[in-house]
């Protein structure tokens, strides 16, 4: 399976459900405010690494740009159980509080697979 792993550093940019929404749907939220520029990007990806390899050196570059341990860390996860539980153990391997965000964009796929256990054959 394939991953990919940024590292960068940004600004706190705090937004709002309705304006996540609305971007969903293309409305334009005037309050959301704009979007701080990331900066010192740097982007691991492959298909030959494993999802635990990538992390692992995207958290050694991680803690290149953060080695006072100051900043809030986040990772993003679909809804595998194991990457959720590897992000974590990282970010206590390096002595971090990390913020896990879950993709919930494919949920409806999962939920759409899920309900051809109640009809099959249908």
């Amino acid at each position: 399976m394939a991953a990919a792993a940024p590292v960068y550093l940004s600004d706190r940019f705090t937004r709002l459900p309705e304006h996540i929404i609305g971007e969903l749907s293309g409305i334009k939220n005037e309050t959301e405010g704009k979007r701080p520029k990331p900066f010192g990007k740097r982007v691991r990806a492959g298909a030959k690494h494993s999802f635990e390899t990538i992390v692992s050196e995207m958290s050694d570059e991680a803690e290149k740009k953060d080695p006072e341990r100051k900043k809030e860390w986040a990772g993003l996860a679909d809804r595998d159980r194991k990457q959720i539980r590897y992000l974590a153990a990282e970010a206590k391997k390096h002595g971090v509080r990390i913020i896990i965000v879950c993709d919930f964009i494919h949920t409806p796929e999962y939920l759409w697979e899920a309900g051809h256990a109640f009809f099959c054959g249908v």
